[in-house]
């Protein structure tokens, strides 16, 4: 029975050798994770802003702002963090501010404008559009230095977000055309989406957006990696280290632009 039990014994620790092996790689990703995280986890402090009282119309389809607190808080901004937590930065509440919206005298024409906006030939969306929305909007509710997420019906056709670059302030769309490419009627974007990537979610666009807050651009096409949060050969979520790197020292940035105005 000696024999038998040597090499049982022998049995077991060379599986548990092989286990380790195997698991080796995730060990690894995982301890780089937490060493950026424990090592100084960047908190960034946001905004949201939720208005009523817009009412858009496209292809018959009707449009509000139908986000609630309670998707921020359960929803977007989990998924957001996940997004983010490769790079160890975190975004948390300062406020979500629901208020009616600022009705303009021309608000009709303004809106259809903002209906009918879309991409040129080369892709890029409408630039008028932002500032047509920014007049929905009373300038006194946005913070200073914390990130302002402005909610808005719909951005226009194939448009889902719109961020200023550094900047502290972005805009995304609750319905979207995009998946259909402006062929069927806006439809509510998903809260979030599993991963793969299939048509995108509000999640993942407000965590794109913020990338752009925090100083990253869409890479050039010669230079595309597929699934990439900042846009590749196909979507995805992934953050490069030159793209760490980037966002974290505009993300110190912003933070003691926060710490300071408080």
């Amino acid at each position: 029975m000696k024999p038998t039990s040597k090499y049982h014994c022998l049995g077991l620790f060379y599986t548990m050798v092989l286990i380790l092996i195997l698991l080796a790689p995730e060990l690894g990703q995982t301890t780089q994770a937490q060493k950026i995280n424990d090592n100084e986890l960047i908190v960034l402090k946001v905004r949201f802003h939720l208005p009523s009282g817009i009412m858009m119309e496209s292809k018959g389809q009707k449009m509000t702002v139908w986000v609630s607190p309670e998707n921020i808080k359960r929803s977007l901004l989990p998924e957001i963090n996940r997004i983010w937590r490769p790079a160890g930065i975190q975004f948390e509440i300062e406020s979500i501010e629901e208020y009616e919206a600022i009705k303009p005298a021309n608000s009709d024409k303004l809106l259809r404008e903002i209906i009918d906006s879309h991409r040129d030939e080369d892709g890029h969306s409408d630039d008028t559009r932002i500032p047509k929305i920014k007049q929905f909007f009373d300038p006194a509710k946005k913070h200073p230095t914390a990130h302002n997420v402005f909610f808005f019906p719909y951005l226009g056709q194939t448009s889902q977000g719109n961020a200023r670059f550094k900047g502290n302030e972005l805009f995304v769309g609750v319905w979207t055309d995009k998946p259909t490419k402006a062929k069927k009627p806006p439809q509510k974007t998903l809260l979030i989406e599993p991963e793969p990537f299939k048509i995108g979610s509000l999640g993942r666009t407000l965590a794109h957006e913020l990338g752009h807050n925090l100083g990253l651009k869409h890479p050039p096409k010669e230079d595309m990696v597929p699934y990439r949060l900042m846009g590749g050969t196909t979507q995805g979520y992934l953050l490069t280290k030159e793209e760490i790197k980037t966002s974290r020292d505009e993300a110190k940035r912003h933070q003691t632009d926060y710490s300071k105005s408080k």
